[in-house]
């Protein structure tokens, strides 16, 4: 005799639990597993396009260090370079190149990248020279990644002038520290001003730390103002360590954000005391780990200041009611040729410029002279001389006060509580 199964029995359980899925279970489950797959796949593929990026950057690098190595090692008796356009670019040998040489070595690169930028001196190659192996053609190269059309991560590839090539810089690629307006001023001379900070790039530089050095050890730093506002203080709290630190301590500031574009000043570098006649090295430490370092040198004061067709002289008091501007150039015989300027018939508002070619020895000697700066008790005062417009030795005067002495190859001295500074 059979029992009868009922909804309840243990038979009919295990009967009815093996019985297989409905249709629209099925379509469930399959429905997770693809939306799993498809969140899988786009991490994937941003992986893999990150991994080709990185790979047609390494390249890249490889190929300009092969390309300097072979010009140095003058290989075939050529130098070589490269050549570079949007979806490839081509070693080659030469002088120049020459599309459909057969010599040239053309790598093509994956459909989702591209060169974006090409920022080099004199167009789209890369030369390099024999025996030093630097460039005349220095600048940047943009490579990005693409991910359905949409620009997902970029590299940069830079080569500088020496033929130095650098992939990836980072923040410190974008920021640009210009100390050509850098002055000592200030009461007591104890403040370093005007160093300008430039976001070159695309996106946020963050400042995080600052390494200040400076030759008069005796000296100690008090205070880090940036755009005016204060990003370190010895004695308030703001950033760290706090207390007067000595040269080459690495100061935690109050990060500062240089959006894309942006331009601020480092407005002032106070210290406990006069800097005049220091050389100074500043290093500025970003959040993405990178840095980078400028050098300005003081060092010389009222002394001896390199060449430079463009020279900045800073002092301590003003000139906008000058009287007379002399300009004193040494003629052939020994003798001197005096050329006076009218200051006042040059001054415009808080500007003063002039520039002219006066006759020596009937030969032309061209310059320009102007102020950066001219606030009632301190002067930013620039002069520009071109050895191809200037053959004679001069000096430059300020009512009796002399600003600067010029040798016949452009030599520099400056006058006394004079600092001068070439760019």
């Amino acid at each position: 005799m059979h029992k009868k199964l009922t909804p309840y029995s243990s038979a009919y359980n295990l009967h009815t639990h093996f019985q297989g899925f409905t249709l629209i279970e099925i379509l469930v489950v399959l429905g997770f597993v693809l939306v799993i797959g498809f969140l899988s796949f786009i991490p994937l593929k941003n992986f893999q396009s990150t991994l080709t990026l990185d790979s047609v950057t390494q390249d890249m690098v490889e190929t300009l260090r092969f390309a300097q190595n072979q010009t140095v090692a003058s290989t075939e008796n050529n130098q070589y370079g490269v050549h570079f356009a949007t979806t490839s670019y081509a070693l080659f040998q030469g002088a120049s190149y020459t599309e459909g040489d057969p010599s040239n070595i053309i790598h093509v690169l994956p459909a989702n990248t591209q060169i974006t930028g090409i920022v080099l001196e004199g167009g789209d190659e890369v030369l390099f020279n024999r025996v030093d192996g630097g460039t005349p053609n220095g600048g940047t190269l943009s490579i990005t990644a693409f991910h359905n059309g949409i620009a997902s991560r970029t590299t940069t590839v830079a080569v500088n002038g020496l033929g130095k090539v650098i992939a990836n810089e980072g923040e410190s690629g974008d920021l640009v520290i210009d100390v050509s307006n850098a002055k000592i001023l200030g009461e007591g001379n104890k403040h370093l001003r005007d160093i300008k900070l430039t976001n070159a790039g695309s996106d946020d530089v963050v400042i995080e730390k600052m390494i200040i050095s400076w030759s008069d050890t005796n000296r100690l730093l008090h205070q880090i103002s940036i755009d005016n506002s204060t990003v370190w203080h010895h004695t308030d709290g703001t950033g760290l360590p706090q207390g007067a630190q000595s040269s080459g301590t690495e100061i935690d500031i109050v990060d500062y954000t240089l959006s894309a574009g942006m331009s601020v000043f480092i407005t002032s570098i106070e210290f406990d005391g006069n800097i005049n006649d220091n050389f100074f090295v500043i290093t500025l430490k970003l959040a993405d780990g990178t840095q980078k370092t400028v050098t300005i040198d003081f060092s010389n004061g009222g002394a001896f200041c390199s060449s430079g067709e463009h020279v900045h002289y800073a002092f301590n008091w003003g000139i906008k009611n000058a009287n007379f501007m002399t300009i004193d150039f040494t003629e052939s015989g020994g003798g001197t040729y005096t050329h006076t300027i009218d200051f006042q018939d040059y001054v415009s508002g808080n500007v003063f410029a002039w520039e002219d070619t006066v006759l020596v020895d009937g030969e032309p000697q061209t310059l320009r002279i102007h102020t950066h700066d001219m606030a009632p008790s301190e002067t930013l005062f620039c002069v520009h001389r071109d050895d191809n417009e200037v053959t004679k030795p001069f000096t430059v005067t300020i009512d009796g006060s002399l600003i600067a002495s010029y040798t016949i190859d452009g030599d520099v001295s400056a006058g006394t509580n004079v600092l001068c500074q070439s760019q």
